[in-house]
């Protein structure tokens, strides 16, 4: 998809016309009801309940919109917990990855590389950038991003969507490499998703075979 306008629904979406102190009067006081209503914070005798500001709350909940595949409400969300706190750098996070979803690949990049630049505690937001680099064709970028991510932390997992994890990482990292020739990179990289596939360097067939099984753990993966 590669339409920039994404668009938004009902009451939320006619708040966009909402001048900007009354939208983050609004916004605050949707938070503070979401956060009682789900019991967050509620009270000086709870324990072991962690209380959320009010950006982390329509965060958190744009990230539950997002797993239940909702990408429109998931982004409504995220720009609202913005608007509250535009230094919370997993309201930028889950804007990155709604719209990488959504194929805006450049958006998707400015939000991953702000996610970076507030100190975005896991490496969600580097994973992000490393797809966005690869499916734009920068295979130089993806191979450095997804070095990074790897780097930190070798078995990856994006926490917000079931099946993203470092496999999908060790995939881009093998359909970079394998354009330019760098056939045994991209062998190893496919050991590292799958090590009982049956690839033989050896082979007088090995790069069509190599190809093939790239192409296979492709379809086996999250299809991005």
């Amino acid at each position: 998809m590669t339409n920039d306008r994404i668009p938004t629904r009902g009451a939320r979406g006619a708040r966009r016309n909402c001048p900007t102190a009354l939208r983050s009067a609004a916004l605050l006081a949707l938070a503070l009801a979401s956060s009682a209503a789900s019991g967050v914070g509620c009270g000086s005798n709870d324990v072991g309940v962690v209380s959320l500001s009010p950006g982390q709350t329509l965060t958190e909940n744009g990230w539950r919109s997002f797993s239940a595949g909702d990408a429109i409400e998931a982004r409504e969300l995220f720009e609202d917990a913005a608007v509250l706190d535009s230094a919370y750098a997993d309201a930028e996070n889950g804007l990155g990855w709604v719209d990488l979803f959504f194929g805006l690949f450049t958006a998707a990049d400015a939000h991953f590389a702000r996610a970076i630049e507030l100190g975005l505690a896991s490496q969600e937001a580097e994973a992000g950038h490393a797809l966005v680099a690869e499916l734009r064709g920068d295979a130089v970028e993806a191979l450095a991003a997804t070095a990074r991510v790897l780097a930190a932390d070798p078995r990856f997992v994006f926490s917000r969507r079931p099946g993203v994890d470092f496999r999908d990482l060790h995939l881009v990292r093998a359909r970079s490499f394998f354009p330019g020739g760098r056939f045994a990179e991209a062998k190893a990289e496919v050991d590292a998703i799958d090590p009982s596939n049956a690839v033989d360097e050896n082979a007088t067939t090995f790069i069509a075979d190599l190809l093939a099984e790239i192409e296979r753990l492709g379809d086996d993966l999250y299809d991005f």
